[in-house]
C-alpha cells in the first residue's frame, strides 16, 4: 500500500530519485532552490523542514526513505536515500524536468498564458491587456465579453496555495462579467485552475489574502 507524502517529502523523493544517490538534507535543499521546488522557503528553512519530515517518515510503519551507514557501521547524520519499492508495472518513475528558479513576474505571466491557452481550447477569443489595470485578459464568445484577472501560486510548504488581491484593484473591477482565475502550480509540474466570479469573493485584507464569499 502506497503512502501519501507531504509536499516537501515529495520534492525530496524526486530530487533523490534524480540524483540516484544518497544526499544530505542541505544538498536536497540546495537542489530544491536551484530548480524552483523549494515551496517558497529559503534553503535554510527548507533544509530544517525536510530534515524533520524525513525523520518522522522513518518512524512510520512503511517509510519511503532510509538512512545511510558510514564506514564504522553507524549512520551518516542528515544523509538520506529513497527506499526502492517495486512498481506494479515494473516501470521506472517519470521525472519531470524542472527549470531554473524564476521571479514571480515570470510565474505570473506563465499563469496568464496558461489561462489563455485553456480559453482558446474552449472556443473563447482572448487577448492580454497591454496595460494591467486590474484586468489581465479579455475573452469573448457568442458576442459576450468577460474580464479576467489571473492569480498564480506555487504550492507552499504548508500544502496550500496562497493568492493576494489588492483592495483597490478588486473594488475597481468588481462586476458581473469579471472573473478571477486562480492558477495552482504543483511541484511535479501539474497545473490546476479555479474560476471564481468576482461577486463571490470577499476581501479580508491585503495581508490575509482572500476567502470565498458566502
Amino acid at each position: 500500500m502506497s503512502t501519501t507524502l507531504s509536499p516537501i517529502l515529495s520534492v525530496a523523493r524526486d530530487i533523490l530519485a534524480e540524483a540516484r544517490k544518497p544526499l544530505h538534507v542541505d544538498e536536497i535543499a540546495a537542489e530544491a532552490v536551484r530548480t524552483n521546488r523549494n515551496l517558497q522557503l529559503s534553503a535554510e528553512d527548507f533544509s530544517a523542514k525536510v530534515a524533520a519530515a524525513l525523520s518522522s517518515n522513518l518512524r512510520t510503519k512503511s517509510p519511503s526513505f532510509g538512512k545511510v551507514k558510514n564506514k564504522t557501521g553507524g549512520l551518516k547524520r542528515g544523509v538520506y536515500r529513497v527506499r526502492q519499492g517495486r512498481s506494479k508495472l515494473g516501470l521506472p518513475p517519470v521525472i519531470v524536468e524542472q527549470t531554473t528558479p524564476v521571479s514571480s513576474n515570470f510565474i505570473g505571466k506563465a499563469g496568464e498564458h496558461a489561462v489563455m491557452a485553456e480559453l482558446l481550447y474552449r472556443g473563447f477569443n482572448s487577448s492580454l491587456m497591454a496595460v494591467d489595470e486590474g484586468v489581465d485578459i479579455v475573452a469573448s464568445k457568442n458576442n459576450q465579453y468577460f474580464h479576467i484577472q489571473v492569480k498564480t501560486s506555487a504550492l507552499g510548504a504548508n500544502g496550500k496555495y496562497t493568492f493576494f488581491i489588492k483592495n483597490s484593484s478588486f473594488d475597481a473591477n468588481n462586476g458581473g462579467k469579471v472573473f478571477y482565475i486562480l492558477v495552482m502550480r504543483s511541484p511535479d509540474g501539474a497545473t490546476k485552475f479555479a474560476v471564481i466570479p468576482s461577486v463571490q469573493l470577499s476581501i479580508r485584507d491585503r495581508r490575509a489574502g482572500l476567502m470565498a464569499g458566502s
